[in-house]
């Protein structure tokens, strides 16, 4: 799906959602309370940029529009979180040649380092954004077993939707991280992703959620 311009009155959503977020985590603040009070407020905010955005085809849009299934890992090998962003990014770089593997896991990194994107409940959602990108990119992977991904809530993630966007699209880039927040918020789509075995069943479920979600 080719996304064009998008306009929103995002700014106050964005600092507030990932001001907090990134602050707390960055401070190593990890107790129950604060981590409960920082993952809903990311994603209730997450989730406000993504009903509030007025902009032209971009609210229309759905991640199973973005995520091709050849983007999919049904099972990771990784057992750590640098290795869960190289074999994703090698994924990637298998059908975009021209982007560089270590230029991409460093970007990746770099966000880690600002604050942990495992956002709790097993789920991540490890973003950066790339100059030389026209359009977003949307990977899933699985990991049964679940890995240490030093998310808010300190347990093992198993659900990861990788998102890298283009440099110059900060509206974009906040859109389509709260539609995968959204699909994210949903407890039996999350039980049945990571009992789903292949890459068709695990996209199928993406479409089927959208679709539910849409009244379709």
């Amino acid at each position: 799906m080719q996304i064009l311009c998008l306009t929103s009155n995002i700014t106050g959503a964005y600092i507030e959602a990932l001001g907090v977020y990134v602050a707390c985590c960055s401070l190593g603040i990890y107790n129950k309370g604060t981590t409960g009070y920082v993952k809903k407020t990311w994603m209730k905010n997450l989730e406000a940029v993504s009903n509030s955005c007025i902009c032209y085809k971009v609210i229309t849009m759905k991640i199973s529009e973005i995520l091709h299934k050849d983007y999919i890992v049904p099972e990771l090998k990784a057992n750590d979180k640098k290795g869960v962003l190289e074999e994703l990014v090698d994924v990637i770089c298998k059908h975009e040649p021209t982007l560089v593997k270590e230029d991409l896991v460093n970007v990746l990194m770099e966000r880690e380092r600002l604050g942990t994107t495992g956002i709790g409940d097993g789920t991540a959602i490890p973003h950066g954004k790339i100059s030389t990108l026209k359009n977003p990119i949307v990977l899933f992977g699985k990991s049964t077993r679940g890995i240490n991904f030093d998310a808010i809530d300190g347990q093992p993630v198993h659900i990861f939707f990788l998102l890298l966007a283009p440099e110059n699209s900060t509206e974009i880039h906040l859109q389509v991280l709260a539609k995968i927040a959204k699909i994210l918020k949903n407890g039996s789509l999350r039980k049945q992703l990571i009992e789903a075995k292949t890459k068709e069943e695990i996209y199928q479920k993406i479409v089927d959620s959208e679709a539910s979600e849409n009244g379709h």
